[in-house]
């Protein structure tokens, strides 16, 4: 994933920044007839990824080949159009042009399990085509023709999956290569998670698919992914994915060929997603740990861990898991490795000359993760415990300014979230 940089090219030497304008905006009303369809959360979709999802949608929609044309969805499923003429600063009349059914069922049983319903959705992947799901599984690949004429809109192709989810984007892919029309959909839904990981997790789908000369759709590739708190889910171009969320990774069911392509997603050792490493700090040692299980046949005569006074060096059958200027001197001597958990974890041992406290392990590698002692977090949430006490103090001796919990409730309210940005290029 390329870092962002200050583009100074952009900076206008003569800007003096922006000014309130009292201006009235231009706005267009028009009354409708129709009741909007929203589909409330049931009370077994409960948790975070799906009120993401849920709160991520909106009801009126702008496709992105016409500003000048809305579109939503009434409470009988029928799709519906409307035009704004700013020639004659006015709103043409919704018109409906496609309908779907007389009503949404309020709950779905497939194979005996309740699947999870969603707000049906409406993507435009081209200036004739258009993309809908219902919210129930199914979804529909319609010819719209010329949209500015508000013209009845007619089905392709349609496709029912075993669950139901929402559609982010698609987008038509156009080839020079043969006469075969390709469009690119990216899908969500929210499963619960198995084992012992409670919770919920969004799995994010990219589905391609191909009209033959014979004019029939098929579905020719699909790729899963796994995102926690999804912000944003796009597709930028026809051969990338774009996903803004807190965390991500790859679900076992994509395909190899995406796992070993230019993603922008840190792999450990083992080919898993998530840290190259994690490293365990102490007051005097730390422990690197790396994950081994994308290893065949692992012989301890296949790792060659280098140790010196600045300097560390892992690699393993030939390939580098870490190299580069410690963040501080260690004393090489009484470093040491080992395999554990049959050959499938590498651990290495780093002895500090110094008791300080290393912030990252290799100078300028992002790519691992520290882990604190338990001791050492305890003493340090002990040194720390008077900035948050209740009690208003003047000070100790050691000369400490004394700040109590009511100085420190508006930080408190602040909610610190990372996002992650995934770029993959399909």
């Amino acid at each position: 994933m390329d870092g962002f940089k200050i583009n100074r090219q952009l900076l206008d030497s003569d800007f003096e920044g922006y000014r309130l304008s009292l201006d009235k905006i231009a706005g267009y009303n028009i009354p409708l007839r129709e009741e909007l369809l929203i589909v409330n959360i049931p009370s077994h979709q409960y948790s975070l990824q799906h009120v993401k999802l849920f709160a991520s949608h909106n009801h009126l929609i702008q496709e992105r080949w016409n500003s000048n044309i809305l579109y939503f969805i009434s409470k009988d499923v029928k799709v519906y159009s409307v035009c704004n003429l700013p020639e004659e600063n006015s709103l043409k009349g919704a018109a409906n042009v496609f309908s779907l059914c007389d009503n949404l069922p309020s709950s779905i049983t497939r194979e005996g399990v309740e699947i999870d319903l969603y707000n049906p959705t409406l993507t435009f992947p081209s200036e004739s085509l258009a993309v809908l799901c219902d919210g129930c599984g199914s979804f529909y690949i319609l010819e719209t023709g010329d949209r500015n004429l508000q013209q009845t809109w007619s089905v392709l192709h349609s496709e029912t999956k075993e669950y139901g989810f929402s559609i982010y984007d698609s987008l038509s892919i156009e080839s020079n290569e043969d006469s075969e029309k390709r469009i690119a959909l990216v899908t969500g839904h929210i499963v619960e998670n198995e084992g012992e990981k409670k919770g919920f997790r969004t799995v994010i789908t990219r589905i391609l698919l191909v009209c033959g000369s014979e004019g029939l759709w098929r579905e020719e590739s699909s790729e899963e992914f796994t995102a926690y708190n999804v912000e944003y889910v796009s597709l930028g171009a026809p051969d990338s994915l774009f996903v803004a969320s807190q965390t991500y990774s790859f679900s076992p069911a994509a395909d190899d060929s995406l796992a070993s392509g230019d993603v922008s997603l840190k792999q450990s050792p083992g080919g898993d997603s998530g840290p190259a490493y994690v490293w365990l700090q102490a007051d005097e040692d730390i422990t690197v740990t790396f994950n081994l299980q994308g290893f065949q046949n692992l012989d301890k005569k296949e790792v060659n861990v280098i140790f010196s006074r600045n300097s560390i060096a892992v690699s393993v059958q030939g390939r580098q898991l870490l190299c580069g200027d410690l963040f501080s001197p260690i004393t090489a001597s009484e470093c040491t490795w080992t395999l554990a958990d049959g050959n499938r974890r590498l651990e290495v041992y780093l002895t500090k000359s110094a008791g300080d406290w290393w912030s990252e392990l290799v100078s300028g590698d992002s790519r691992g993760e520290m882990i604190t002692d338990s001791d050492v977090a305890d003493r340090i949430h002990e040194n720390l415990s008077y900035l948050t006490t209740d009690t208003m103090e003047n000070g100790d001796q050691s000369g400490r300014s004394a700040v109590n919990g009511q100085d420190l409730e508006e930080c408190d309210l602040v909610e610190v979230m990372a996002l992650a940005i995934l770029v993959v290029v399909c």
